[in-house]
């Protein structure tokens, strides 16, 4: 699992909000420079914009739960 890949997308969509636009459009191209597995990418496009998860405060709730599920990735 590419978690430090889902956490930078994430990080990326907090701080940019035309990504964020664009990544919760549904699409799968701005998700495509990235190394997903396929339940990841289909989790990233499945948050839907008018969805607690696509706003800045659940991206950032997401976004810290993936960096603490990261300490515990094996390696």
């Amino acid at each position: 699992m590419s978690m430090s890949e889902v956490a930078i997308i994430l990080k990326r969509a907090i701080e940019d909000e035309s990504y964020r636009t664009l990544i919760f459009s549904g699409s799968n191209k701005p998700l495509e420079q990235y190394n997903l597995t396929d339940s990841e990418r289909s989790m990233l496009i499945r948050i839907s914009s008018d969805s607690y998860a696509s706003t800045k405060r659940g991206l950032v709730n997401m976004h810290k739960m993936m960096i603490h599920a990261k300490k515990y990735e094996p390696e």
